[in-house]
């Protein structure tokens, strides 16, 4: 900060102790230290100040371009909204080179009996439900 070397620092103490005194020097040294401390702590004060400004304007300039960002994305997501939904809310077209739908109703087919014949051959016979399986109240069996 201040260029003061060694031996111009010697000469201020010097002429200080000249001018001062040797009762009155230690006393407006701590004066002046304190003075100085101050002067630092304003200082660092201000550098924080500056700083402390210069990120809400970066956090300012931040939210901004996110906001911009955001309203190109909602403008961009309601025009594909819109893209697809003209085609479906216009009236359908009627191509005449395509036939026409067939609104015949369908015939219900012939049951065939022999086919469920030959499934239930298929099947193992079915005993009466209380032949396969004997209560436990029917000891008279055992």
């Amino acid at each position: 900060m201040f260029d003061i070397s060694f031996g111009e620092l010697l000469l201020i103490g010097g002429v200080a102790l000249v001018v001062l005194g040797p009762e009155r020097l230690p006393e407006v040294a701590r004066t002046v230290g304190a003075l100085v401390a101050r002067a630092r702590g304003f200082v660092a004060s201000v550098k924080a100040d500056i700083g402390q400004q210069a990120n809400l304007d970066d956090l300012a300039l931040l939210r901004q371009d996110v906001q911009a960002t955001a309203r190109h994305f909602t403008d961009q997501l309601a025009s594909e909204v819109r893209d697809l939904q003209t085609p479906i809310l216009a009236e359908p077209t009627i191509d005449p080179a395509m036939p026409a739908p067939v609104s015949a109703p369908l015939e219900q087919p012939a049951h065939d009996d022999s086919q469920l014949d030959l499934f239930q051959e298929l099947l193992p016979p079915q005993q009466p439900l209380a032949a396969a399986h004997p209560s436990p109240d029917d000891s008279s069996s055992r």
